[in-house]
Parts: structure tokens; C-alpha cells; sequence
């Protein structure tokens, strides 16, 4: 599949991020006609090479020459981009930015979403970078973008609402779930747009992916820095796993060590967790600090259900802490069969692989349910069980 990874040494904003798409080969023009087709008089998107800090880069500039009141509420900038010349997806995803970038301002001001004023990010130029970007992205037909860590600088910003610190607290508020690094730059590295772009556009990404290089662009910053201002765009390759008949979206592992928990509690905590999301829960003994013998509990969650399985681990437990770590994952495409056997009718989960069933598992409540109506041992439901659905797919 064709992939994307935003190297953000220097930060993104929105310019930025057009002139590395352009660079690593997204049409300049698709770009330029996007900005057009906005139909503001005197609004258009020009690029120029140029070079940072020895990297040759492109640099995108959105010129401003119209008498227009620009919009400032979320609504006038939906409307803008509806009746713009913007294909349906584009239209949506142009509006989901604008959408990301209200709820942000509205959660860091205080207010609703239609009564946030756009300041920075509502006028023209703000909205060219948006649509552009989303144009240039179209163009490359990414199939994933991963976005790095990305630079949280000290120092403050001048604003319509007065001087604020950095990063920017809309441009922090979108970068939840993303891993910020810090810098001593003093600068606004990650613009609210720069910021409502990635989170759109691409996953966060805590390194670099597995991916086989074909194109690189460099995005030129309008700023002349210490080190080189650009946003790096690597395009490339990777296997695709849904091809290969197994699917594995990002999890979370969350691990704690306790040495003063009665492990009675254990299976109480593994109905807990389940209930909450918890995908798989593992319990190994380990040897703690001042050789005390204790448990490690390890539970697999996805993203959204990380934040009550780490209080569950907290209410049910004795730690005074845990740790996580996010993880990747790959499962088969499975099915669950239900075969008959001699001593009554059981589901059996089927995983595939390139569509061919490569492993077969009984349901364990399936059998014990007919092992103890049949009165017979649960080992023998769960070898028929499993010999009948192997003669079922010979």
C-alpha cells in the first residue's frame, strides 16, 4: 500500500505542508486550481524553490489581494468551502479540519463551536492552506500517513486574545494523542492549522514506519531558524495487511507491578477489565525489588478504552501506578462456525489467511456448556467439535 510519514523536526503548518506534498510530487496545479476554485478575487497559491539551511525545499505562498471580508465563524467557512469547486471528499475533509479547529478553540476558550471566532486561522490564506493541502493530498491517493513527534517550543505568541504561551493552546489542544518532544526554540513551530491538518490527515506515529523509500519533499517554513525549517514528506511502500488476509489496528498494553495484592482478586479484576474493553489480560509472576515475589498485570485495550482500565487498575487493585506503551497488532480474519457433534451443537472460531482457514479453536463456554449436558468430559466435546469442522473445510 502506498504510504506517507511527516517527519516534523521543525513543526507543520499549513504552508509548510503544501510545499512537501508539491515537492514529493502532488500536482502543483491540482493545488493551485483548489485555491481557486474557493472563487475569492485576488486569492491564488504560488510556489517557489528555495533553500534552508542547505536543504532544497519548496515554499508555498498564498497571496491575499481582495477586498472580501474574510470569514470568521465556522459557519461562513463551511459554506465557503461547500460551494467551492472542491470534489465531495475533498469538501468533507477540508470541513473536518475547520471543524477540529472550532471544537479546539471552543474547548480552549470556553464557548460553542458555532460562536468560536476564527482570529489566525479564519481568514483567506488560512482557508487556501487547508483546501491545497487536502487537494494535494487527494492527488497522492495515500493509503496511510503517520505523522512523528512533533516540537513543543518554550517562549509565548502575540494573539488577538493577547499574548499566549507555546505551543499555541488550540494548536496543543488538536495535538492531544500525538507525542510532542522539547525544544529551546522559541518560535511557533506548530501552527492550529498546521496542527488540525495532522490530526486530520494522519495517525501519530512514535517512530519511523516500515516502509520501502521512493519520494521525499521538504516544505519550506517562512522563518530563517538555526537549524533547517522545513517539514520533510517521506512517500514509499509497505505491505499491505488486509491482503494478506490479517488486519491489525494500533493498541495500548498496559502493564502495573504489584507485591501486596491477594491474587484472589485476579479473577474479579479479569471480569472488570473485559467489561470495560479490555481486549486480553495476562497475569505472570516476577521477582520485584528486595527479592519480594509480586504479580505483573499486562492488559491489551485500544485507544479509547485506555483511560477507565487504568482506573479500574487503580479502584481494584493495590499500585499506586501503571505504564503504557502503545503496540501493534495482527489478527486473522476470523469466523465463527457452529458444528455439530454427537453430543450437541458448538462454535468454533476459524482464523483465515489469504483466505485459506489456517487455525481452528472450540469456543470454551460452547463446550463446557454441551460437556456438562452431555455429561461427558469437556476434552472429548473439544476434540470432536474440532475434527468436524476440519472435515467441514476438507
Amino acid at each position: 500500500m502506498k504510504v506517507g510519514y511527516l517527519d516534523c523536526f521543525s513543526g507543520i503548518s499549513g504552508d509548510m505542508l503544501m510545499g512537501a506534498l508539491a515537492d514529493a510530487g502532488a500536482s502543483t496545479k491540482g493545488m493551485q486550481d483548489a485555491v481557486a476554485g474557493l472563487g475569492v478575487a485576488g486569492l491564488r497559491l504560488d510556489f517557489e524553490r528555495v533553500v534552508k539551511s542547505g536543504i532544497s525545499a519548496l515554499k508555498a505562498e498564498v497571496a491575499v489581494e481582495t477586498d472580501e471580508t474574510p470569514p470568521h465563524r465556522l459557519p461562513q467557512v463551511l459554506e465557503l468551502i461547500e460551494r467551492s469547486e472542491l470534489g465531495p471528499a475533498e469538501k468533507a475533509t477540508a470541513a473536518s479540519v475547520f471543524r477540529a479547529l472550532a471544537h479546539a478553540e471552543a474547548r480552549v476558550h470556553g464557548t460553542d463551536v458555532e460562536n468560536v471566532h476564527f482570529h489566525e486561522v479564519g481568514a483567506f490564506d488560512a482557508v487556501a492552506d487547508v483546501v491545497g493541502t487536502v487537494a494535494g493530498f487527494a492527488d497522492l491517493r495515500l493509503d496511510m500517513l503517520w505523522c512523528s513527534a512533533v516540537p513543543a517550543p518554550c517562549g509565548e505568541t502575540s494573539t488577538e486574545h493577547g499574548t499566549l504561551p507555546l505551543p499555541a493552546p488550540a494548536a496543543l489542544e488538536l495535538l492531544r494523542g500525538f507525542e510532542i518532544r522539547p525544544t529551546t526554540c522559541r518560535r511557533e513551530l506548530v501552527t492550529p492549522t498546521g496542527a488540525a491538518l495532522a490530526r486530520t490527515l494522519s495517525d501519530p506515529s512514535d517512530g519511523w514506519p516500515c516502509m520501502t523509500v521512493e519520494r521525499i519533499g521538504y516544505g519550506a517554513g517562512a522563518m530563517d531558524l538555526e537549524h533547517a525549517n522545513v517539514l520533510r514528506l517521506v512517500l514509499g511502500t509497505a505491505p499491505d495487511p488486509a491482503a494478506e488476509g490479517y488486519s491489525g489496528p494500533p493498541l495500548v498494553m498496559v502493564e502495573t507491578n504489584v507485591d501486596d495484592m491477594n491474587p484472589e482478586w485476579i479473577a474479579h479484576l479479569e471480569s472488570k477489565l473485559l467489561g470495560l474493553g479490555a481486549l486480553d489480560l495476562a497475569v505472570d509472576q516476577v521477582l520485584m525489588k528486595k527479592g519480594r515475589p509480586g504479580l505483573r498485570l499486562s492488559v491489551l485495550v485500544d485507544e479509547a478504552s485506555l483511560a477507565g482500565v487504568a482506573e479500574a487498575l487503580f479502584r481494584e487493585t493495590t499500585t499506586l501506578g501503571v505504564r503504557f506503551h502503545r503496540v501493534g497488532r495482527l489478527t486473522l480474519r476470523r469466523e465463527v462456525r457452529r458444528v455439530e457433534t454427537g453430543f450437541g451443537t458448538v462454535d468454533v472460531k476459524v482464523g483465515y489467511l489469504d483466505g485459506e482457514p489456517v487455525n481452528a479453536a472450540p469456543e470454551y463456554e460452547s463446550c463446557r456448556k454441551v460437556a456438562e449436558e452431555a455429561g461427558v468430559p469437556l476434552k472429548q466435546v473439544y476434540r470432536e467439535a474440532l475434527a468436524r469442522c476440519r472435515d467441514a473445510a476438507s
